[in-house]
């Protein structure tokens, strides 16, 4: 954080507005671009997962869901700003005191100065002023996250998808290797 405060103002924007089903809820494109322009950036740019907010294959269909997730108020944008540019992000879904982070990344070129840790200094600290009693991390890259966790808990998980459709079979392979790989790749506790 002090090499941080060093070269300038250093800023938390925190995005989580309250349920409102009606349609003239401004979904804040601004906030979900700059996530999306800060995952491009970061590894997630060149990720072929498709799993991650800039890949093309899901973009159309995380928008969606960013805009739903507004409405219902459990939407949970963190950016964080030195100078006036932008350069980590954090985009979390949360409900009933939950929080649970979708994706994170941050500017490489700001990578040495810890960018991703004070962001999520920042978010845990605001998150307990606010009463939120559970951050989820979810699973992978677990070390990464660990300095920041209390515990360790195992998860499970129930996929289902109707059975006449043709793509089923590798949906359901594809959860099932992610969750073994996710089991697997966890450190032993």
């Amino acid at each position: 954080m002090d090499r941080l405060v060093a070269i300038g103002k250093v800023e938390h924007i925190r995005f989580r507005p309250a349920a409102s089903w009606c349609e003239q809820v401004d979904p804040r494109w601004d906030l979900y671009g700059i996530c999306e322009r800060l995952a491009a950036l970061s590894w997630q740019g060149d990720s072929t997962s498709g799993t991650t907010l800039s890949h093309e294959d899901v973009r159309p269909y995380l928008r969606v869901q960013h805009e739903r997730a507004v409405r219902s108020g459990a939407i949970d944008i963190n950016l964080l700003r030195v100078n006036g540019r932008d350069v980590a992000f954090q985009y979390n879904y949360h409900f009933g005191g939950r929080v649970s982070n979708l994706r994170l990344g941050f500017d490489p070129e700001f990578a040495k100065l810890g960018v991703g840790k004070v962001l999520m200094m920042h978010v845990l600290r605001d998150s307990c002023a606010r009463g939120d009693s559970i951050y989820d991390f979810l699973p992978r890259h677990v070390e990464a996250k660990r300095r920041f966790a209390t515990e360790v808990i195992d998860c499970h998980s129930y996929f289902r998808c109707p059975v006449k459709i043709g793509r089923t079979l590798p949906l359901l392979g594809k959860q099932i290797y992610d969750d073994w790989q996710t089991r697997t790749c966890m450190p032993a506790q």
